[in-house]
């Protein structure tokens, strides 16, 4: 998932499971040694008991364990954010603006995009109600007509709401099919476009075979 990691809120939660560990692995030396009196110390008089030695010893284990935890974490998380940065994940993610919506937006989404198209450095602009990144709606009760009949999903089927130019901004490739377009009225409410997971999901040969194929959510 990017999400995690693409976020502000992923990298808080990741830095507070990392603060939380480290202080777990440093909390018991730090109240171990705090509990002796340096004057005790200098005299020679500290006495180590059997059950004391255990605990010792079960807690050096434990913060080895700690660390090590934290190390292979950290390399797990390091490496996922290198594949990140270098995996081809089918859309542009740079130099991509993402700013939260609202009702006045969508009430006015014409007018202000005309207005963001003025702007010579602003070369696509688009509505959806997810990014592509972000988790998607969920539609558990889709209908797929095949071969003349239809059959009901025995899967969830993800999907996002979009507005025109939704691929264009994002640099997607349409494999098979058209983009939305404004020249269709009906693509509003009745179109979709399936990505390649979808149409193996339904059982299709190749995405040239979901090309108008009647659905229902």
């Amino acid at each position: 998932s990017l999400g995690l990691l693409t976020n502000a809120a992923g990298f808080l939660i990741l830095a507070g499971v990392f603060l939380i560990t480290g202080l777990a692995a440093g909390l018991y030396p730090a109240v171990y040694l705090s509990a002796y009196k340096p004057a005790i110390i200098l005299r020679g008089e500290l006495t180590r008991g059997t059950r004391g030695a255990i605990m010792r010893k079960v807690m050096v284990v434990f913060q080895f364990a700690i660390s090590a935890a934290l190390v292979i974490s950290v390399s797990v998380v390091f490496k996922q954010m290198r594949f990140l940065q270098n995996a081809n994940i089918g859309f542009q993610r740079e130099n991509i603006v993402l700013i939260p919506s609202n009702s006045v937006v969508l009430q006015n989404w014409r007018e202000i995009k005309n207005e963001l198209l003025k702007n010579p450095r602003i070369l696509a602009a688009t509505l959806s109600k997810r990014a592509p990144s972000g988790r998607l709606l969920d539609a558990p009760g889709f209908r797929a007509e095949i071969n003349g009949e239809m059959v009901d999903g025995s899967f969830s089927m993800p999907h996002n709401r979009v507005e025109h130019d939704f691929f264009k901004t994002y640099g997607m490739k349409i494999v098979a099919g058209r983009d939305f377009s404004i020249d269709y009225p009906t693509d509003e409410n009745e179109a979709f476009i399936l990505n390649e997971t979808a149409v193996r999901r339904l059982g299709l040969k190749s995405p040239e075979d979901a090309v108008g194929l009647p659905m229902q959510t």
